[in-house]
């Protein structure tokens, strides 16, 4: 509700460019229709959650400059795939930290916000993908010198869409 509204607008105004990622991710999801928990796939809190985390990660550590959006997304999406592709799927939701006793022992672990996300093999699957379509000189897609788009046609196109089919309009329903 509007705490989730609360935390998600903190996280972007903290790191402004993960806003473009997330649009940019969303719309890569909608394309494979795994953008809706309810069948699968992972909400929209989730990935704001996860990249806001791992852009902290990154900042924290000083791998990268996290200001490059692209190598933000390229090295989010390997992490993603490394942490999940096994299955664990579980992420602390961080409205809801876990309650600890004084001794220390767990009395409520945190809610998990990718409990839903029961396609997680066909995410990282996908991710994958796009990770090996932005690669240069990737046998599958042939060198980038050769590519004349841009890198994210590269990418929507593991997808099946390019980014131009991604801001025409929806035609109405007849």
């Amino acid at each position: 509700g509007l705490r989730a509204r609360d935390l998600v607008l903190g996280f972007c105004a903290q790191a402004p460019q993960i806003k473009p990622l997330v649009l940019v991710l969303k719309t890569f999801l909608r394309a494979l229709s795994l953008n809706d928990p309810y069948t699968g796939g992972i909400s929209s809190y989730c990935i704001v959650v996860l990249l806001h985390k791992y852009w902290f990660e990154t900042e924290r550590a000083q791998w990268f400059s996290t200001a490059d959006c692209g190598s933000l997304l390229f090295n989010f999406l390997q992490a993603f795939v490394l942490r999940f592709e096994k299955q664990l799927t579980h992420v602390d939701d961080p409205l809801t930290p876990p309650v600890f006793a004084e001794d220390g022992t767990l009395l409520q672990p945190s809610e998990n916000i990718m409990q839903s996300c029961y396609q997680i093999s066909r995410l990282c699957h996908m991710f994958r993908k796009a990770v090996t379509a932005l690669l240069p000189d990737n046998p599958e897609v042939g060198p980038s010198e050769s590519h004349d788009g841009p890198l994210l046609e590269r990418f929507f196109a593991v997808a099946g869409t390019t980014t131009s089919t991604q801001t025409e309009p929806r035609a109405a329903p007849a």
